[in-house]
Parts: structure tokens; sequence; C-alpha cells
């Protein structure tokens, strides 16, 4: 039976305290379990029983007069006698409702923010500095997506994430942090980062303090995938490369120089590089990538070694399929041949065919990237050798030009052009002695008088072409 009704209980409850008073505590303090909506157990009934404070059970609901439910949190406490007896109870309780509401508020406000964390693009998280190291508070889903790993990964392992930095890039991000820290004003830069599958990407991260109302900070970080774009400046930087370089290098140089920036952005030990006949028939090496003679083929390898299409390895394959190809597991290719002893062994590789006007020209094939080849490698890696076969027939009618321009075209001898510029390098101040034998080939003119201009065309290159057999190297007939 209810003895005391104060205010407070006035409000919550509904009931005025006359009208409270005297009865039994079931009728005016009516509670029921939020889940079930069933009646809680009497609270005085408890403490009476074992004499010792009992507190509500959570997610607890006074129902009023009039129907209001009231999420409410509150205990049960013995009033003990002299002799330790309980002759009373007194319930004290608070009204959680609004608290609740708020709760609620903010768990769906939550919710929405991490909706929207997890459906951007970029990669959130925070963390604090403990001992020097990074501790994880958060990190939302899209980090599966961008880097392979799911949150609870990271925030369970917080070595992860600086372990998986590219080593060259750890400096980086130390003195970065450490100005941040500093100066209190947010930074920005770019590393790799090491992808769960095992490839690096590039990542575009801002980081910014924030401080709470104890003065206690955390760092925020947000960070994008910029691969693509690192990858179309390597292209771009790596195409101009190239047209530098072929300025002042030979073919072949200009051939393995195209292979080694394929290998380095597609993270490839091995590449090559060879022509194909007009027929399509025989296949041309042309270019071993540096890092493959280096470190990987045992036996000697030279420019101009030809393979037959019909008898090469399922490395031909772009040839007579007349598209890329690509051999994630090497092994298990059912028309795979034997590797040459001393052959570096290939375990996956990527293949492209260069075409011109209808007709395959010259293949590119690069191999043992750690990770599987994609369709996204084979457009880098066709663009290269499109970039470079364009370079090849510059260079080569360049070469044409330059042969025509020092050349006679009848006899193939060097002209007076190629003369003069000759007696111009050897007329320095030194004075050598240089010797000048002049022939007149002009008898050759009965040659035509008496048997025809095509007779004696014939006759002017075999009578000229005596004489630079007759030279040493240093000599020349023109």
């Amino acid at each position: 039976m209810i003895t005391r009704f104060n205010y407070q209980a006035e409000k919550i409850t509904g009931w005025k305290s006359k009208e409270a008073l005297g009865r039994s505590l079931d009728e005016v303090f009516q509670i029921i379990n939020t889940k079930t909506e069933k009646p809680v157990s009497n609270l005085v009934c408890r403490v009476i029983k074992n004499g010792k404070i009992k507190n509500l059970i959570n997610d607890t609901i006074l129902v009023t007069p009039d129907g209001t439910k009231r999420r409410i949190d509150g205990r049960a406490a013995p009033i003990l006698d002299s002799e330790g007896n309980v002759f009373g109870v007194i319930v004290v309780f608070v009204d959680i409702t609004e608290q609740y509401l708020s709760r609620i508020a903010l768990k769906k406000s939550e919710e929405r923010l991490n909706t929207i964390l997890s459906n951007t693009m970029a990669v959130i998280y925070s963390y604090k500095i403990k001992n020097g190291r990074p501790v994880f508070i958060y990190i939302n889903e899209n980090v599966k997506n961008v880097l392979g790993y799911e949150p609870e990964e990271i925030i369970n392992n917080p070595d992860l994430w600086t372990d998986s930095v590219h080593p060259e890039d750890t400096n980086l991000i130390k003195t970065t942090t450490r100005n941040l820290l500093k100066n209190k004003e947010p930074v920005q830069f770019e590393y790799r980062f090491k992808h769960k599958a095992g490839s690096y990407c590039w990542l575009h991260e801002q980081q910014k303090i924030i401080v709470n109302e104890e003065g206690n900070f955390e760092i925020v970080a947000v960070c994008w995938n910029i691969t693509e774009r690192k990858r179309a400046e390597m292209l771009i930087r790596a195409r101009l490369n190239l047209l530098s370089f072929s300025y002042n290098n030979s073919l072949d140089a200009l051939l393995q120089k195209t292979v080694d920036e394929v290998c380095t952005i597609l993270e490839s030990p091995i590449g090559f590089y060879l022509f194909l006949s007009e027929d399509e028939k025989v296949l041309t090496l042309k270019a071993w990538s540096t890092e493959t003679l280096k470190n990987f083929c045992k036996m000697e390898v030279k420019s101009g070694v030809q393979y037959h299409v019909d008898k090469a390895g399922v490395w031909a394959d772009c040839v007579r399929e007349r598209r890329p190809v690509i051999h994630n597991d090497y092994a298990s290719l059912p028309n795979r041949k034997g590797i040459p002893k001393g052959h570096v062994k290939v375990f996956r590789e990527l293949v492209v065919p260069i075409i011109r006007q209808d007709r395959i020209v010259a293949i590119l094939g690069i191999g043992n990237k750690k990770q599987d080849y994609t369709e996204q490698d084979v457009q880098i890696a066709s663009y290269f050798a499109d970039i470079a076969w364009t370079i090849v027939e510059q260079k080569q009618k360049e070469e044409r030009i330059r042969y025509i321009s020092f050349h006679d075209t009848l006899t193939g001898l060097y002209n007076r052009a190629f003369l003069e510029e000759e007696m111009q390098r050897f007329d320095t101040e030194r004075q050598l002695p240089i010797g000048i034998i002049m022939a007149d080939v002009n008898g050759l003119k009965l040659v035509n008088d008496t048997y025809g201009h095509i007779m004696g065309d014939r006759a002017d290159p075999l009578t000229l072409n005596i004489t630079p057999s007759l030279l040493k190297l240093s000599q020349n007939c023109s």
C-alpha cells in the first residue's frame, strides 16, 4: 500500500497524491516490458522478499491512467527497522523518455551518416595517437571496396594500415603527421597503399585534427583512390619519355625502353617485343626488358632470334587468334610447351598484337605480375605497343630518308653530299693527311652506246661495287 507520493511521482504516473495514497503499487505503478509489453514483476515484493535493493530492468515502460507510455529508470530499496527487518520500501524512479528519444534520434542520425559515408567513393576514418602509434576509432564500410579489407580488420589491427604503406612513402607519412600534430593545420598528401589482393594503389588523403570539449583530440582522414589518375599521368609521361628517347637512341634501344616502361607501370618483371614477318609466319625478337636480361634469363638471348608462329608456345596465341591474350594460370594451359633450359619460369602472362592495315606487324608481351592481368592492363600494354610501333615507323622513315640523302640511287654508294661532309669532318686544325683517288667511269659510255642504257645501268653498279671491297673500314667510296 502506498503511504507517500511526491509531486514528481504525480507528474510521471499521472496519479494525484490523494488518489494514489492507500492504493497498491501495482495499481498505480503499472510497468511493462518494452519488447514483450507484458507486466513486469512487482518491484516492492522482490525487495521485501530478498531485503536487497532492486533495479528496474532495462526497457521498462510506465503506463499512465490515460494510456500514455513513458520510459522510466529506477530502483527500490528496503526500509529497515532497528532489528534489520523490512517494514517498508522506497521506490525512486525517473522519466527518461526524452533521453531515450534523443538516443534513438542520434542512432538514426548515425545510421544515416554511416549510410552516406559507406556509399561515398572515399575511405573515411578517424584515429588517435597512442604511444606513437595510430589507434583506429572508426573506418567506413567503403574501405572494403577500395582496399579490400573489412573495417574490423583494420580497427583490430592498427599496424595493418601502417605496414601496408609502400616502403618508399613511409617517411612522407611520418613527416606529414608530425607537421599535422605540430601546426594543427589540415594536411594532404599522396602515397601508395598495398591492397589486400597484393597490388599497390595510389591514395590522395586529407587529414584534420578535431578537439573535443575535454581537450582530447582525434584525427579525421578522408582518402580517395587516385590510381587511374596516376596511371594516366604515368602514361603521358612515359609517352613523352619514349619520344624524347627515340631522338638519340637506336631502334633496339627504343623497343627495350618501351618494354621497360610497360613492365614498370604494370608491375611485371618480364617483358619482350617481337616483329612479325609480312606473311605472319615468323616472329623476330627485337627486345627483352632490362630486368628480364639482368635477373631472370640465364640462357643467351639475342635480338634477331626467330620463332615460327606455328611452332611457338601459347604466348603466340595473340597472332593465331589475332587478339590480346591473358594467361593468368599459365601452368594449367593444355597447349603450353616446355620452357628452354635457363629461360625464366612463367606463371602469368599478357601478350598484345600491334595491327596495321589489318596485318599484325609486331607483338608486345609482359609476364609474372603478382596479381591477375585485367582488361585494363590490356589497354595499357596495347597503348604502349602502339606508340612504340608508331615511333618505329617514323624512325624507319627517317633512316630511309637519311640513307637516300647520302647514297646514290643507282649504285648504292655514298654520293657527293656525303663526300663533302666527310671532307669537312677531316678538315681539322691537325692537318691530317688525306688521300684521294678519283676514277673516271665515263668510259662505260661505250657500253651504253653499244648495248643500250639498260646494260649500261647494270655495268655501273658492278664496276663500282668492286671498289669498296678493296678499301679499309676507315676509307670510303662515293
